[in-house]
């Protein structure tokens, strides 16, 4: 199975909005994000059990080396890394790689993205984290016992 999954509010704890406008170093802070350690252990298992991880991402192309390198420091493990590169709109863009890279699931933080998303790819199976909903909530399990698929997501 493909799972494409966003970096910021789903993999971070902090649901980030990074601004092309920005100079570049402003994306230096970036290294210092903590790391959503429930969805790093979610996003571990997806890998034992051979699912293909794609990460697609609002932040800006220039980013890469910033990104990769927090990838790296938290030990997420991936197949394939999309930033935007600023041609479209940041939803049309993730909606062009979900579509050529065959995804099955997608985990999407921003609501407009989610939203576009669902409206325009009825057929993907889309989540949305429960940390966005309710930041103060802990969660009790990880695993639904009867899914492979995190407690800590809820599909719409």
């Amino acid at each position: 199975m493909k799972i494409g999954i966003d970096i910021d509010g789903v993999l971070t704890l902090l649901p980030l909005r990074i601004n092309f406008r920005l100079p570049w170093w402003f994306g230096i802070w970036l290294a210092f994000v903590p790391a959503n350690k429930k969805m790093l252990r979610v996003l571990k298992k997806w890998k034992k059990d051979n699912h293909k991880i794609i990460i697609i991402s609002e932040r800006p192309k220039k980013l890469i080396q910033i990104t990769k390198w927090w990838l790296r420091r938290y030990g997420v493990s991936y197949d394939q890394i999309f930033l935007n590169d600023g041609s479209k709109k940041k939803e049309e863009q993730k909606l062009g790689i979900i579509k050529r890279e065959e995804i099955n699931i997608f985990i999407e933080d921003d609501p407009i993205v989610f939203n576009f998303l669902k409206k325009n790819y009825p057929s993907l199976k889309i989540f949305f984290p429960k940390q966005v909903l309710n930041s103060a909530c802990f969660f009790l399990s990880i695993f639904n016992k009867k899914s492979w698929i995190p407690r800590l997501l809820v599909h719409y």
